[in-house]
């Protein structure tokens, strides 16, 4: 099923058909014009630590952030399964500006104490949807809105139980709201409801037939009373029953039972013109994959965002898009929405593929990607997806770094303590080695320039320091540096040479180790590696790519450091969040650290703040012209943070489309 949508505007809605152009689009990230460092030029760069000294609660307090909703929310959801566990999503938006807590795909327990959490909070749950994933287990989607109501809530009640309760709260001044029934294996029927407070009149049905709860709704209508809620199961040979919920009301209320989407659609066009708001709908399978949709309008003249068929990624980027989320400082906010906007508008059809997740202080806003993974000239052909794990290039270099502090801190150990002793005891120290600092590496101001061999191979960079280094410091940008820690890491964390036949690949496989369970279990990842998926791996290409076969940059294990980590884009931006806004990975102090003297990655001013950002770049030569592989990350002072890739040039060149996407989200508060 096709991902579908329609939005209306109060003075231009005239047609019964969607809006053509309507469907989320494709994003796109793009090399900087630095693409190692994630800045538009080196000349940015100060590399005087004492001019730079930011800490940690500078970072926090600065900006006086302030979030700011101003859009449209989420008022109904339903998920459903078309088939090989692809789940689709249907929804209804309507303007408002609280607060809204969305959750997609939670067990019932998580749910609960989800709601638990909520309530203390403020929040009330309004609307629940729930649906099997395969052997009986149960997922919940659910919406909750500002509120101080009682409000109870049951799940998983047979339908005596349920009626009884209604009775009994029905007494008590609550009246239903919400339910949904399901089935849990051998006719066993169980609900979900939600109850608000009132005293209305408020007629409720189980169970019946399309016909009798018809005829049931013309007699209810003719007592003045109005459907505000049905939902509808099969319960075997194509046999559908229905429940729904009254409640007293006047108004014209069109219903809509069993029609195919392409009249729902065209019905939903012409009632918008009279007057009618979507409010209610319910989808279902009827067989062989055909989908029908009932549906409640209402009396309104708001306008009415609704999509049909989309996917949990683009379903949420829509809910942000329409949600609106805005970050306030001074008289100036923010619009993270406009923020991606610009990042898809600078590169909408101009790579291969590209992925891009946004957030604001460790929770995620936007996931967004398009375009490919894989080419017909890669066989299966595939879309490329911010899930998957790729070659993170220099990026890798901050994770690196991350490592280091963690280890210097451990030993109490400087910054500025030399290196020399955590190289291999075979090692020859040339000249001016033995006064090399840790910080000197991770600064790139070691004195390494122009080394004779470019590779970072163990005996590349055991030749390196056997020659020796220079007596300049001045900045040079050198992978060698950060590849040098691959060495330095295990040493620090009590590497044995003893018994070691082939030390390159043992200290290799030592630094994943110490990364794995220092850096990124501790974040909550799983076992990264240094080599692509065993399977169909994302692959990169010149653009455009023709017919050129694409490459993944092959296994990394012997050079991992300097770049040679493999994450995905979503796992980046979850790393970056508890690398900045948690202790999980570096402490308050660790972290000041590494920002006051931009360890492992770089500091630059941005609209209302500054920026730490680093990037990453690997390319081959085609017949076609330069492949490439580009990766970026940017942790903004603000609290929203970006990761971004593409698995080939940009072209047109598009400068720095983040820093730019950046300055140009802000607009007046």
């Amino acid at each position: 099923m096709s991902k579908q949508a329609s939005t209306h505007d109060e003075d231009s809605f005239n047609r019964s058909v969607l809006p053509t152009g309507f469907v989320t689009g494709e994003p796109t990230t793009a090399v900087t014009t630095a693409p190692e460092l994630g800045i538009d030029s080196l000349d940015q760069i100060d590399h005087d630590s004492a001019v730079n000294q930011v800490s940690v609660k500078q970072l926090n307090q600065a900006a006086a952030p302030e979030v700011l909703i101003n859009g449209d929310k989420l008022v109904h959801v339903q998920s459903y399964d078309i088939g090989g566990g692809q789940r689709r999503y249907d929804g209804i938006w309507m303007p408002g500006n609280d607060g809204r807590p969305v959750v997609w795909g939670w067990t019932l327990a998580d749910l609960q104490k989800k709601n638990g959490e909520l309530w203390q909070q403020g929040y009330r749950l309004t609307h629940q949807y729930s649906y099997d994933i395969g052997g009986g287990q149960r997922r919940y989607d659910a919406i909750w809105t500002p509120g101080n109501d009682g409000r109870p809530i049951v799940w998983g009640w047979t339908l005596a139980d349920l009626q009884k309760r209604n009775g009994e709260l029905f007494a008590q001044g609550f009246r239903l709201t919400h339910q949904q029934a399901y089935d849990i294996g051998g006719g066993q029927w169980r609900y979900d409801a939600i109850w608000t407070p009132g005293n209305d009149g408020r007629p409720v049905v189980w169970g019946w037939t399309l016909a009798d709860l018809q005829k049931r709704n013309g007699e209810l209508w003719q007592q003045g009373y109005r459907m505000m809620h049905q939902y509808s199961y099969d319960i075997g040979g194509g046999q559908r029953r229905y429940d729904a919920i009254w409640m007293p009301g006047n108004d014209g209320r069109p219903i809509v039972w069993g029609w195919t989407l392409a009249d729902f659609q065209k019905k939903l066009g012409e009632l918008y013109a009279q007057g009618f708001r979507l409010t209610h709908q319910h989808s279902y399978d009827i067989g062989a994959g055909q989908r029908r949709y009932d549906g409640i309008w209402t009396p309104g003249n708001d306008g009415r965002a609704i999509v049909w068929g989309w996917t949990l990624d683009d379903f949420r980027v829509k809910l942000g898009e329409l949600y609106n989320k805005r970050i306030g400082v001074g008289t100036q906010a923010l619009s993270l929405p406009k923020l991606l906007s610009g990042i898809r508008q600078k590169l909408d059809g101009k790579c291969v593929g590209y992925g891009v997740v946004i957030s604001y202080r460790n929770n995620t806003e936007f996931r967004y990607d398009a375009g490919l993974a894989r080419t017909a000239a890669n066989p299966p052909q595939e879309d490329f997806s911010v899930y998957r794990r790729t070659n993170l290039a220099s990026v890798s270099k901050t994770l690196t770094a991350v490592g280091v502090i963690q280890l210097l801190t451990a030993h109490g150990l400087s910054i500025d303590a030399p290196i020399a002793p955590y190289l291999p005891s075979d090692w020859q120290r040339g000249p001016n080695v033995n006064g090399l600092t840790f910080k000197q590496l991770l600064t790139h101001t070691s004195g390494i320039h122009d080394p004779k061999d470019p590779t970072v191979t163990y005996e590349s960079l055991r030749n390196l320091i056997a020659s020796g280094i220079g007596t300049n410091r001045a900045y040079q940008y050198q992978n060698h540096n950060f590849a040098l820690f691959r060495i330095i890491i295990p040493y620090l964390n009590g590497f044995r040479e003893q018994g070691v036949s082939d030390r390159a690949m043992a200290l290799a496989k030592a630094y994943m180790n110490y990364m794995n369970a220092k850096v990124f279990q501790p974040a909550g990842l799983k076992a990264v590696g240094s080599k692509p998926d065993v399977t169909n791996p994302t692959l990169f290409y010149p653009f455009p790519a023709g017919t050129i076969g694409g490459w993944d940059f092959g296994d990394a294990t012997l050079v991992v450091g300097s770049e040679g980590l493999h994450l995905s884009m979503d796992e980046l931006s979850r790393f970056l969040g508890q690398l900045r806004y948690s202790d999980a990975v570096l402490n308050a102090q660790q972290r000041k650290l590494m920002d006051d003297h931009q360890l492992g990655w770089y500091r630059g001013d941005v609209t209302n703040g500054w920026v730490f950002s680093h990037g990453g770049y690997l390319w081959f030569p085609t017949s076609n012209g330069t492949a490439s592989l580009n990766t970026s990350y940017y942790d903004f002072s603000l609290g929203v943070q970006v990761t971004l890739i593409h698995n080939s040039p940009v072209v047109p060149a598009p400068g720095n489309i983040v820093i730019d996407a950046y300055n140009a989200a802000w607009e007046p508060r």
